[in-house]
Parts: C-alpha cells; structure tokens; sequence
C-alpha cells in the first residue's frame, strides 16, 4: 500500500503509512494502537444501526463465507434475523437464489429483498475476496447491478 498504491491513487497524505517500520513502531504497535483507541466499540452488537440504515433506505449488503471461523455465517444470519425493519417479514421468506462462477458452478446463495441483499459465499473464508475471488467479483458485480438504478 505504501508504493504501488499509493503512487497510483496520488491522494494518500505522505504522513499516512501501512505496515512496515514507521517513526520507529513495528506494525504490531501500530495495531495494539489502533485496537486500543477502538477498544470501546469490540464486540459490541450493532443490529439496530443496520436495523436503522434500513429503515433510513440504505442500501445493506451482507456477506459471508460459510467457512469464515471469525465471523460465523450460523451467527450473522441470527442476528440479521433480530432486524425489525419493515422489509424484515419478506425478506425472511424470499428464496436463496443459488450463484455460480466460471470455476464454481455453485458459488454460492443471495438472498434479497428491496435495499436488503445477503451472500453467502461456499468455500470462503473470513477473507472472501482472497479464498473466492471470482464469488467476489461476482458479488461486486452483482451489488452495481441490483443498485444502480
């Protein structure tokens, strides 16, 4: 990020550093700081902001990988199952839409119901783009699609 990118995207402020040594603190400092100052917000469930972006009209995308031992898709859909939002009902009822990739011809399953829209992406892990990339082209892809208009 400190090279390539960063020459390429000309916005990022020199004094912005990613990983490496930076002003004498290893990248395990400068990740017990940034744990530390957010510390107050970890593992803390935040439902109802979803639940309010939703009811606001914006857009939610979940996704999840069904291997991903972090974040569990078992644990994701029973909190998105607590939604109270007013699309709530439909969206629980509406069908997984099965998806596939030129590799997978089952990728995985979405699920949407007006600015609600959940993947879930097999053989993915906590990082889906890096386990699945197809499936995460093919969700970006997707999320254009649906929200374009």
């Amino acid at each position: 990020m400190d090279t390539t990118v960063r020459d390429k995207l000309g916005i990022i402020p020199d004094s912005v550093k990613f990983g490496g040594i930076w002003q004498k603190r290893s990248v395990a400092a400068q990740s017990n700081a940034v744990f530390n100052f957010q510390s107050e917000d970890f593992m803390k469930p935040n439902w109802d902001t979803v639940d309010a972006l939703l009811k606001n009209g914006t857009n939610v995308i979940v996704y999840n990988g069904n291997q991903d031992l972090i974040c569990d898709s078992v644990g994701t859909e029973m909190w998105m199952a607590r939604l109270t939002w007013p699309g709530m009902a439909s969206f629980k009822t509406a069908a997984k839409v099965k998806f596939g990739t030129k590799s997978f011809p089952l990728a995985g399953f979405k699920k949407r119901h007006e600015n609600l829209s959940f993947y879930l992406i097999l053989r993915g892990g906590h990082m889906v783009a890096y386990d699945t990339p197809e499936a995460a082209v093919h969700i970006v892809q997707q999320i254009l699609k649906d929200y374009s208009s």
